[in-house]
């Protein structure tokens, strides 16, 4: 591809490949585990944030409540997620992870580890951190029209 071809590929077509084959990836690494793409990123957020409600969990992911509850669910009765309530407040959930859970959430580590490391293949260590920038901004301005 010419330089003037790339210079016109269209971004959201890079992102969207770069998306799918990254489930593409988590998939054939996670199919054992009968963990989906969706499953998988509330999962590795409930790792690092033990006890957080659905509706803060679906505000994280900027995932609408319904298909948070639907995740949850399947979730909880794979036995990878509790659900309790709030001590303080019964109409919130508390979410946590069982011991089932945090033990998957190891294996789902390694395998972003490994998906990273082949995204970032041959990358040096400023352009990795450029990246990251520049996608950070990106998020942050793909959220603005939906507020």
């Amino acid at each position: 591809m010419s330089s003037d071809q790339k210079s016109h590929e269209s971004l959201g077509r890079l992102v969207s490949c770069i998306s799918r084959l990254s489930y593409a990836f988590i998939k054939r690494r996670l199919g054992k585990l009968h963990i989906g793409r969706g499953q998988f990123f509330f999962l590795k957020v409930l790792s690092r944030h033990d006890g957080m409600s659905q509706n803060e969990l679906s505000e994280m992911l900027t995932i609408d409540k319904a298909t948070t509850a639907r995740a949850i669910k399947q979730l909880q009765d794979q036995g990878y997620v509790t659900r309790r309530p709030d001590r303080y407040d019964n109409r919130i959930n508390r979410l946590s992870l069982t011991e089932e859970g945090r033990a998957i959430c190891t294996e789902l580590d390694r395998v972003s580890r490994e998906l990273e490391d082949s995204l970032l293949q041959g990358f040096s260590s400023d352009e990795k951190a450029t990246l990251q920038d520049f996608l950070r901004r990106m998020a942050k301005n793909a959220e603005q029209p939906l507020t």
